[in-house]
């Protein structure tokens, strides 16, 4: 997995990445990838985006790849600037409110900017029902399509979200039984990177 950490300023709830520093290294150490979890104004900031970046290489001792914006928040920009501060990949294009593929974009694609867009095809709280789940994946090995999983570490309390979390296990499962390749972010982006 990709797990994408956030450093938020100036907004009511403020996560320092140093308060989990401890355990973003023992992840990285053994081989999760740590990705960048732009805050709320991030995609349009270009400073803001560089300071959290910063920020969190600092954490890891390395530099960070990937990021993807607090809610999927973008604009005509926001790939520039995430090039610009040296991001390879970013993977925030979906949905907000629903699960799929957004204007048919089956597959990892490049923007003009040059940055691999990863896009996002199931969030935890929009999948209602694993029925669902069964034609997504379906549909994607018919085409060969790449299917993307955001679950929010929240999501697996079941105290507060009964089963959810549990739902997160069943995808993968049924992902494996059809003979998929699971890998993170950074998998995609080395798989694209010899595709080219």
């Amino acid at each position: 997995s990709t797990f994408f950490f956030m450093s938020e300023f100036g907004l009511i709830k403020n996560y320092n990445v140093n308060d989990a520093k401890e355990i973003i290294r023992k992840l990285d150490r053994n081989g999760w990838e740590i990705g960048l979890h732009g805050s709320f104004n991030s995609y349009k900031n270009k400073k803001l985006l560089g300071k959290e970046k910063e920020k969190l290489e600092k954490v890891v001792g390395h530099k960070i790849i990937g990021t993807r914006q607090h809610y999927l928040n973008m604009d005509e920009n926001t790939w520039k600037i995430q090039k610009e501060l040296g991001f390879k990949y970013d993977a925030t294009y979906g949905f907000t409110k629903k699960i799929g593929f957004k204007n048919k974009k089956y597959k990892p694609f490049y923007t003009k900017e040059g940055l691999l867009e990863i896009p996002l095809t199931i969030m935890d709280l929009n999948l209602k029902n694993l029925s669902t789940i069964d034609e997504i994946i379906k549909f994607a090995k018919k085409k060969n399509a790449l299917i993307t999983i955001v679950w929010h570490q929240r999501i697996f309390s079941d105290k507060d979200f009964p089963g959810v979390g549990k739902k997160y296990e069943e995808i993968i499962k049924r992902c494996k039984k059809e003979g998929a390749w699971i890998t993170n972010c950074k998998g995609v982006y080395e798989w694209m990177q010899k595709q080219n």
